[in-house]
């Protein structure tokens, strides 16, 4: 169910909090101990939750205010070692942060120094997507896989959309090498099939938002 433009999140003493999502930058109010974090808000032990490793976050990558916020709350979580981005079309677009945002952006502990796993649900291939994954690929030095599940339709601009993969896996790679692969989502009600309830709701997971790509591998 979607969440009401301005739902607050509030992060008091949580040493045992692992895993933490969806959060929607731009959309929840985020507040960590008694800051609220803004997009200028840089990182300070009053400001960060070290025990969070898997982080799932759900935005528009056309929504300007949203992507703005996206670097704030990363680094409100400097151990991340999974993150899963839900992204989503718009009808009301506000405009697209291309990547000379993301270059301009100072650093984020997280994705330099902790990210291992990028998972990217129902990419589209527009260009805040690529140049986010740009950003990722080019400073996530630990980074093992970058998964993008697409949904499983006709681009509407195939060659725009085939430079823009070509130019991420021949990008310089922070962590060496080429890591994205693909998978794709058939179009339907909840994500499409790369979703599943019933595994997402299956607490003896101990990755409750990867556990439904695994599953559908098997």
């Amino acid at each position: 169910m979607k969440q009401r433009h301005g739902a607050r999140v509030k992060i008091g003493h949580a040493p045992r909090l692992s895993m933490l999502g969806y959060l929607e930058p731009g959309v929840h109010v985020l507040e960590i101990g008694n800051t609220v974090i803004k997009s200028g808000t840089m990182p300070s032990p009053k400001t960060t939750v070290p025990s969070v490793q898997m982080l799932a976050l759900h935005l528009h990558f056309r929504m300007r205010n949203e992507v703005k916020m996206l670097p704030a709350f990363l680094r409100c979580f400097p151990n991340v070692e999974t993150l899963c981005i839900q992204s989503e079309e718009t009808r009301e677009p506000t405009g697209e942060l291309n990547l000379k945002f993301w270059q301009e952006t100072s650093p984020i502990k997280c994705v330099q120094t902790q990210l291992k796993r990028l998972v990217f649900r129902e990419f589209h291939g527009e260009e805040g997507e690529f140049a986010f994954l740009m950003f990722i690929a080019e400073n996530a030095r630990l980074l093992e896989e970058m998964l993008l599940v697409m949904e499983l339709r006709r681009p509407s601009a195939p060659e725009e959309l085939f430079a823009r993969m070509k130019a991420l896996e021949t990008t310089t790679w922070a962590s060496g090498s080429n890591k994205v692969g693909y998978m794709l989502s058939l179009p339907g009600v909840g994500g499409g099939s790369a979703w599943s309830l019933k595994a997402g709701s299956d607490f003896k997971h101990n990755d409750p938002f990867l556990c439904l790509f695994k599953m559908q591998m098997q």
